[in-house]
């Protein structure tokens, strides 16, 4: 959350030790891993001769999403930072993101049910990055306030999304 002088650098998500990073999303995907299981072993084991191939599909259906869910959860938790030039890095991939165009704080679902619930992107010319997603609460001010920083450093505007798609720059920016 703090741009270092020099380096002209502004990390978002700071690096977090391996044992986090993988702990947190595989206890959260655990039940998918054991369904995962579950069909891989119906589908081989107890099906009629001849018959395997609709348990093969659906545990293969079943891998796949618990490895995207896996993969997913693995990079909102992965270091993220910044540089001035809009060069985003997240862990030590360098993304192919262009030119910075504005920073967005997005309501997540109706805005009857979930109000306070906001996801934070920064959009670029070929696409946008995921800042923290489901910011629900008191954590909503200081997401504004770091889109307010984020906008600053990267010479942008900071928006928010009024949830019918306008766009209302955010208080308190130059």
């Amino acid at each position: 959350m703090t741009s270092l002088g020099s380096n002209e650098v502004f990390i978002i998500r700071s690096k977090i030790g391996i044992g986090r990073l993988l702990f947190v999303p595989l206890l959260r995907q655990t039940p998918w891993g054991i369904t995962a299981v579950f069909c891989i072993s119906l589908s081989t084991g107890l099906s009629l001769p001849g018959r395997q191939w609709p348990g093969i599909i659906l545990a293969s259906l079943v891998v796949m999403w618990w490895l995207y869910q896996l993969g997913r959860d693995i990079s909102a938790r992965a270091s993220l930072i910044v540089r001035s030039s809009g060069v985003a890095f997240l862990g030590w991939y360098r993304l192919t993101k262009r030119t910075p165009l504005r920073i967005v704080l997005k309501p997540d679902g109706h805005a009857a049910v979930f109000r306070s619930s906001y996801s934070n992107y920064i959009e670029y010319e070929n696409g946008r990055l995921l800042i923290a997603r489901r910011v629900v609460g008191k954590k909503v001010n200081q997401q504004k306030q770091l889109a307010c920083e984020l906008a600053a450093f990267l010479g942008v505007f900071a928006y928010v999304d009024d949830g019918s798609g306008r766009l209302k720059r955010l208080a308190g920016q130059r």
